[in-house]
């Protein structure tokens, strides 16, 4: 995917770690879509619903780290701008299991 205008390349600038936007994106998976994730399994959703507590926390932690050293504004701009790019990837990969 292109590069928008201004943004650095990887290496160029990027202070705030990229796995913050894969880590916002998997606890909004669990939270906006626990249903499709785990169905009727009551223990995969107590384990879901814990993970996505743990991710929650993960989130938290960067978005404050971030915050004490940009401006409150352009680390959120910059948040939104991630999670519109990584809706445009997911929404082309096929669904499959994966871990990481």
């Amino acid at each position: 995917m292109p590069r928008a205008a201004g943004r650095p390349a990887a290496g160029e600038g990027c202070r705030v770690p990229c796995r913050v936007k894969g880590r916002l994106g998997e606890a909004a998976d669990l939270r906006d879509h626990p249903g499709e994730v785990v169905g009727s399994d009551a223990k995969l959703a107590a384990f879901y619903a814990n993970l996505a507590e743990s991710e929650g926390r993960h989130r938290d932690l960067f978005v404050d780290l971030a915050e004490r050293y940009f401006d409150k504004s352009a680390v959120g701009s910059r948040l939104s701008e991630w999670l519109d790019d990584e809706a445009q990837i997911v929404s082309e990969l096929p669904i499959c299991a994966a871990l990481h």
